[in-house]
This record gives C-alpha cells, structure tokens and sequence, in this order.
C-alpha cells in the first residue's frame, strides 16, 4: 500500500477522469470535479451540515451524482426597456425525468424537481406548467397543478418542488 498526499482538486480531477475514462476530453473532467466539488463543498462531508445522502463521505456517489445531475444554465441576452416601459423575458427549461432516487414509489415512477432558491440571480416570477395531455398519473406533488395545461406560480419561500409521477392512467 502507498499513501499519496494531494490537493482535494487533483484528487477530483484525475477521479473523474478514470469515470469518464480515456475518451473523456480534459474540459469535461475538468466539469465533473468541478460539480463534484460542488457537491462535497455545499451537501457532502466538506460542508457544514452534510446531507445524509453524503454524510458517509463515498466519493464515487458524489461523481456519479455530479456527472448525472444537469445544471440549469442562464443566458444573458441585452434588451432595451422603453422609458416608462415594462418587458418580459420568457425562459423555458425542459428537463428529463430523473430517477426515484427514494425509492418511494417503484422503478416506474419519474421523478422532476426544482430548487427556487439560491440563485445568484434574482427572479420575481417563475412558474411551472404541466403538459400531459392525460397520459400520465400524478403520485405526488407540490405544485398544486390542478388541471391540463395550467400554469402555477413557483414562491421563492418554496425551497424545493416535487412531482412524481408515472405513464399511463391510474386502474380504477
């Protein structure tokens, strides 16, 4: 056995290099230990109060997390407001599901989330609309959706959004 000492960011770099092995660029490992870095700094066993997930301090889930989790990216784009003037800019993020990493429900159920908090941006209005067009049933949720197509304001007290659900309707 041989110890090696080295900065955490080495560590994280040449780790997510043997993930995404040998075809990986270096501006992708790079990406990974840098979320994986986010991730130990702000919910693992390098911040102050580790999630739970994190708090046996396994390296390997943070990576695999950090290379499955898709960030939410913002463009700046120049606009001009006319004086006495109001504008609205319009965003649309579409996601895919994400698993039931809980595993509250089974392998069937699709999980989406939205975290409303700790942005570096300000946002005063955001919401979230449902599309389902009658093919899925809804296990649960707290966005209050309440019919097809109905859009739902997101509050920025609301830390954390949820919906679970799966295709299909549910048996009667």
């Amino acid at each position: 056995m041989t110890r090696t000492e080295m900065p955490l960011a080495e560590l994280l770099r040449q780790t997510a290099t043997a993930q995404l092995g040998a075809d990986a660029s270096g501006d992708a490992a790079e990406q990974l230990a840098a979320a994986a870095a986010d991730l130990l700094t702000q919910y693992g066993v390098c911040s102050a109060a580790p999630a739970e997930r994190y708090s046996d301090g396994m390296l390997d889930a943070v990576l695999r997390d950090a290379e499955v989790f898709r960030r939410v990216c913002y463009a700046a784009a120049e606009i001009t407001i006319p004086a006495g003037g109001t504008v609205c800019v319009e965003a649309v993020s579409r996601k895919p599901h994400s698993f039931d990493f809980f595993g509250f429900y089974n392998e069937m159920v699709d999980g989406y989330g939205v975290m409303t908090t700790e942005s570096v941006l300000t946002l005063q209005n955001q919401t979230a609309r449902l599309d389902t067009h009658g093919l899925v049933t809804i296990y649960g949720q707290n966005f209050e959706f309440d019919g097809q197509g109905s859009a739902v304001p997101l509050l920025a007290d609301t830390e954390y959004y949820y919906l679970n659900l799966t295709a299909g309707f549910e048996p009667s």
